[in-house]
């Protein structure tokens, strides 16, 4: 079936799949990577991923969420799979659904912004999952872990690309970054499964038929209740239709394909088949993919930036109340998405609503507070000097920002802040936030981020030692001495 063609019915169990097939050239692309094919810095983001969905992971596992779904487990003490952050051993399927959905409960975890589109997705929380439970299960050498993760990121990227709806689609309609993201688990399952051709492409009619559906804009836009996201239904079901691809069971095997192809099932009102495989092989999207230092929605993160800026480089001092009756206003300058509803919520009642809050994320970073549960109690601030701060607080469209904005074409996320208080004016714009490919997270940064969410749990020589593992995964090292780290160690001692 050529990939721009209204489906047809089968007439033979396993028709064959026309060369222009955009599921079959995806599939075959699973099949034939090998790792000594990537650029060494993209064998090293590979890692630099995985180092950095662990430690989100492990955070967001010791969170009121992640406490409700631990609480849920069943415990397999002997061949279970590895919760990460608690010392409990559980199913495949359990394991990937918790650890997909703690990785972004903290809203740390990596984040992807496509330049020129308003899509953007956190590819990490499940790909990294099933490769580490497949890893337990089946064993895995350092190049086995790292392939499949690099295979799982670029299916997850350009699915997601290839599928994005409309501007107005997407901010009014319909959206939900773990739907596609289960291409991105299935694939990552069945590489390093090392499923053949067929057996990859039903992998993916099974995902594509099953994947959890596009529900953000209903369960986050107005009222950020609990069920944020889809991740961990989007990492079982990837490695579920790995696992019984491989065993025979079959599939459509041009789920992306055609008039009736995937892009319907998601919702979305346009699809670009080429960008399924443009480049494939060649331009790498895990090489995009941004590091979050804050733990707040991507976009806030230039505010926050500059928040941090004023504070350690142009000496604004806010600690007190005293302090902020001397400020007069603050004005955020970004584009215009971020001055709308639910980002101009001036009244955040939980941490998730502070996380999605210009406001709130503008007044945290000024403060020099990391946002977290114990900012909030009954529904309310219990600092006092953020509700103080936000009130100061004026979102207004920046030409510059907004020109620059992915989904009106751009390719960054920018901000400027500026404080006038009765001692003088501060001011500071941030062009690209950090952890941004041109502004990147090194691997030091990673592992002072790892250690700082994890401070009370995770002692600094073993984050250290976590990280040294996941290095040495680029020179092939097995991964027995990471999942051992990661099976045995936990709780870890007291920070030090």
């Amino acid at each position: 079936m050529g990939a721009d063609s209204t489906a047809t019915p089968r007439t033979a169990k396993h028709a064959p799949i026309s060369a222009g097939s955009v599921t079959a050239q995806l599939a075959r692309y699973m099949v034939d990577a090998r790792l000594q094919d990537f650029p060494p810095e993209v064998i090293r983001k590979a890692a630099l991923c995985l180092l950095d969905s662990i430690g989100c992971s492990m955070a967001g596992s010791h969170s009121r969420r992640g406490d409700i779904l631990y609480s849920l487990l069943t415990p397999v003490p002997q061949g279970g799979v590895q919760v990460l952050g608690r010392q409990f051993r559980t199913t495949p399927y359990e394991a990937v659904f918790y650890n997909a959905l703690t990785a972004n409960f903290l809203e740390l975890d990596d984040s992807y912004d496509r330049s020129g589109s308003i899509m953007f997705a956190h590819p990490g929380a499940n790909v990294v999952p099933p490769v580490l439970a497949l890893a337990q299960m089946r064993g895995a050498s350092g190049q086995d872990v790292l392939e499949a993760i690099v295979v799982g990121y670029e299916t997850c990227l350009r699915v997601g690309a290839a599928i994005q709806p409309s501007y107005r689609r997407a901010t009014e309609e319909v959206w939900g970054c773990a739907t596609f993201q289960t291409f991105g688990s299935v694939a990552a399952a069945a590489k390093l499964l090392k499923l053949d051709l067929e057996q990859t492409l039903n992998a993916l009619g099974i995902a594509g038929a099953t994947a959890p559906i596009s529900s953000t804009l209903k369960v986050w836009r107005d009222d950020h209740p609990d069920m944020h996201n889809g991740y961990g239904w989007a990492a079982e079901t990837g490695l579920r239709a790995a696992l019984i691809a491989e065993r025979g069971y079959t599939a459509p095997q041009d789920i992306l394909d055609g008039n009736n192809g995937f892009w319907r099932m998601y919702g979305s009102d346009q699809c670009d088949f080429a960008l399924f495989t443009e480049g494939l092989g060649k331009h790498y999207a895990i090489l995009d993919v941004a590091f979050k230092p804050w733990p707040a929605c991507r976009w806030a993160h230039p505010v926050m930036d500059a928040g941090k800026a004023l504070a350690e480089k142009q000496g604004l001092r806010l600690r007190t109340l005293e302090d902020i009756e001397r400020v007069r206003n603050i004005t955020v300058r970004i584009f215009a998405q971020a001055t709308r509803y639910p980002y101009a919520n001036y009244k955040p009642r939980t941490l998730l609503e502070g996380q999605f809050s210009t406001p709130f994320c503008a007044a945290a970073a000024l403060l020099q507070v990391w946002p977290e549960e114990s900012l909030f109690r009954s529904g309310r601030m219990n600092d006092a000097r953020l509700p103080a701060l936000m009130e100061k607080v004026k979102l207004e469209v920046d030409p510059d920002a907004e020109a620059a904005f992915p989904g009106n074409g751009g390719d960054a996320l920018s901000a400027g802040v500026t404080v006038e208080t009765l001692d003088g004016t501060y001011d500071t714009f941030i062009p690209v936030p950090f952890g941004d490919r041109r502004n990147p997270m090194e691997l030091s940064d990673l592992i002072a981020k790892f250690h700082s969410c994890n401070a009370n749990r995770v002692a600094k020589a073993e984050v250290s030692s976590i990280a040294d593992a996941v290095m040495a995964l680029c020179d092939d090292a097995p991964a027995a001495s990471l999942l051992a780290m990661l099976s045995h160690r936990s709780p870890f001692k007291a920070a030090s």
